[in-house]
């Protein structure tokens, strides 16, 4: 029976409230249609099984003839390296690329780890414990972070063939904290492992006597396509004794650009040739030095197109102040006419 010729058709959508000899025949009525309902739900149940199945077989046999599986091995490498971050270097972080890319499908993955370019630039942050741990004993935690971290740096570098490299390293230091110190000396011995390659370093570090010592170990002159060396020292404690002469090398090296953040009064005195350099930036402590030996140093710089400078203090005759009153005599007389010059006074 149709439910579209009910005799309580007056009484839907109502507060009617049906006796009980209406309620069995209600219930009555409602038996074939609920009946036909069930079947339909299983019709439509099976018909949806057999719907997901076929768009699942057609998705399949789609995705065979997608552009992107299509693109020749050297469109997709150059799409990857697109993916990479342009303005800084990549982290060891599984949610961008390279690691990403490789974790999309086994063609991907085949293709990121035969193109050691996409793995040629790192940022390493050196893991530290929290404040508040400061002191009280073994880190166990950390420690194994630093062992990790170590680990999966030597896996990355192991991944970039013979390219040249881009590295940074942040590592701060802990008070009283001696394997903070050693895991730096070991991140830097790794890398330095792979002198030879270097393109572009950007260190950032509490120079202790340990590190210094690294870092003179390094061979002499042994980063020949070194391009740009960065060196950061801020927020630590002033650097007054290091002799930066004996960072060897550097010597030989023909850098493009050179930058030097608080590393003390005698950083100049780095084994750089600064007739080479084509953009420097130094910072207040490490434009602290002698004021001769940046009249000296700037002089060499023939090359030089861009300089920034940010100083501690007004420089009679080579940066008088305020700020944007343009450079003393000294220095306009010995730089390049064609440079770029934002340099500051620090108030």
């Amino acid at each position: 029976m149709s439910l579209d010729a009910s005799p309580f058709s007056e009484h839907l959508n109502t507060s009617y409230c049906p006796t009980e000899d209406e309620v069995g025949a209600i219930n009555t009525l409602l038996v074939e249609p609920r009946a036909r309902l069930a079947s339909l739900e299983e019709t439509i149940e099976k018909l949806q099984e057999e719907r997901d199945a076929l768009a699942h077989s057609i998705a399949a046999h789609e995705a065979l003839v997608a552009p992107m599986r299509r693109l020749p091995l050297d469109m997709l490498r150059e799409i990857f390296s697109a993916c990479l971050p342009s303005n800084r270097n990549s982290t060891m972080s599984p949610s961008e690329a390279p690691l990403l890319l490789a974790r999309v499908c086994s063609r991907w993955r085949t293709v990121v780890f035969d193109t050691p370019s996409l793995w040629s630039r790192l940022h390493i942050v050196q893991p530290t414990c929290p404040p508040w741990m400061y002191g009280q004993g073994p880190r166990t935690v950390t420690s194994a972070k630093l062992a990790q971290r170590m680990d999966v740096a030597r896996w990355w570098l192991d991944q970039t063939g013979q390219c040249p490299l881009s590295i940074s390293l942040v590592a701060g230091d802990v008070p009283g904290d001696g394997s903070q110190t050693q895991a730096t000396c070991q991140l830097i011995q790794l890398i330095g492992e792979h002198i030879s390659r270097w393109n572009e370093i950007d260190f950032t570090l509490a120079i202790t006597n340990d590190i210094f010592e690294v870092l003179t170990r390094l061979p002499a002159g042994g980063a020949p396509s070194l391009a740009r060396f960065d060196l950061n020292c801020s927020g630590n404690s002033p650097i007054e004794s290091v002799d930066w002469s004996a960072l060897t090398f550097l010597k030989g090296v023909e850098l493009r650009a050179c930058s030097l953040k608080d590393c003390g009064p005698h950083a100049l005195s780095l084994p750089i040739n600064w007739r080479k350099l084509t953009c420097l930036e130094l910072s207040e402590s490490s434009a602290a030095a002698d004021r001769l030996d940046i009249v000296r140093v700037l002089g060499d710089c023939v090359c030089l197109r861009t300089l920034g400078v940010t100083f501690s203090q007004s420089w009679p005759g080579l940066w008088p102040g305020p700020p944007g009153a343009g450079p003393g005599p000294v220095l306009a007389a010995i730089l390049p006419t064609s440079i770029s010059l934002p340099i500051h006074t620090l108030r």
